[in-house]
């Protein structure tokens, strides 16, 4: 699934996913968060998912996030699965044993997050022209999470500081304020859990500790 793969290119990404540190959302406390694919899998990734499930946190994502993951899984999960590709020059090739070894606990992670996770679908209303006219530009599960957060003013954790100042403008109180979270739900880590969220740390720089 290309959605996921794009995530996960940014996310394990020094580079990319710089723009995590830059995120400046509104929200302080957090009882009722809405996810897209980005920070669905952010929270997968550094095991912080845990972290919303030992809290009741409730978690919500749209039907277009739920059925982009799912195709994801249920494609690694194939005994058949089979990718090959290029990795500084050397054939490398990634099967379903390779899957089972090296992706199983982020799999785990990811079922476990949709299980817990209330899938909504998009509600009949009108929405503000800055947000549709977004639709062509983001991907299927940014846009639909942003228009659905608005629509069930459940506050949205956008990842992307850009387009988060974007949402901003259009209601401040539907924004969550990334380092706030991340500091909450890293302090209910249990040290064993923290060990993940480390490794992400200190060979993706991905955002574990504020």
């Amino acid at each position: 699934n290309s959605e996921v793969e794009a995530a996960l290119s940014v996310l394990q990404d020094d580079t990319g996913n710089a723009c995590l540190y830059q995120q400046n959302g509104i929200l302080m406390h957090h009882s009722r968060i809405f996810l897209d694919i980005y920070s669905f899998i952010f929270l997968c990734l550094n095991n912080l998912y845990k972290s919303l499930i030992n809290l009741k946190i409730e978690i919500y994502i749209s039907d277009v996030t739920r059925n982009s993951l799912q195709l994801w899984i249920n494609d690694l999960s194939r005994d058949s699965y089979m990718k090959a590709g290029l990795n500084e020059g050397n054939l490398t090739v990634i099967n379903s044993e390779t899957i089972k070894q090296e992706h199983s606990i982020f799999i785990q992670a990811l079922n476990t997050l949709i299980d817990y996770s209330k899938v909504l679908l998009p509600k009949a209303i009108d929405v503000p022209t800055h947000i549709s006219q977004l639709k062509d530009i983001l991907s299927l599960s940014v846009y639909s999470s942003m228009k659905d957060s608005y629509s069930y003013q459940i506050p949205w954790l956008c990842l992307d500081s850009i387009i988060n100042e974007l949402f901003k403008s259009i209601d401040p109180d539907l924004t969550i304020n990334l380092g706030s979270l991340v500091r909450n739900l890293n302090n209910n880590l249990s040290l064993e859990d923290k060990k993940i969220a480390l490794y992400q740390l200190l060979n993706f720089s991905l955002l574990t500790y504020v």
